[in-house]
């Protein structure tokens, strides 16, 4: 089972639906974020990869390690925006899937 993530920063960036984690299909559908500096994007990538690359520009991202439980806090963690690189995103948790 995965979450559906959305990351918005007080910048103006918002993300789409993230789907992170594993589904029911196996382990070719688990998926991490992962920021591309170059696109400026929170994007996807298989939890599989070797290489993390950005599935759109193909140069290398940097992933991001997420506590599931930190989201529900009362005060979640931050994380570095790839628009504004300030550490002022936050990630919330939209709903899940499998």
């Amino acid at each position: 089972m995965g979450s559906v993530i959305k990351a918005k920063c007080p910048c103006g960036y918002v993300s789409g639906d993230l789907f992170e984690g594993c589904g029911m299909a196996g382990p070719e559908t688990c998926r991490n974020l992962a920021r591309c500096d170059h696109c400026q994007e929170i994007v996807l990538i298989r939890s599989s990869s070797v290489r993390h690359r950005c599935p759109k520009c193909r140069h290398k991202v940097q992933v991001i390690t997420i506590n599931n439980q930190r989201i529900f806090d009362s005060k979640p963690e931050k994380f570095e925006c790839p628009q504004c690189r300030k550490t002022s995103m936050r990630l919330r948790e939209v709903g899940l899937w499998d």
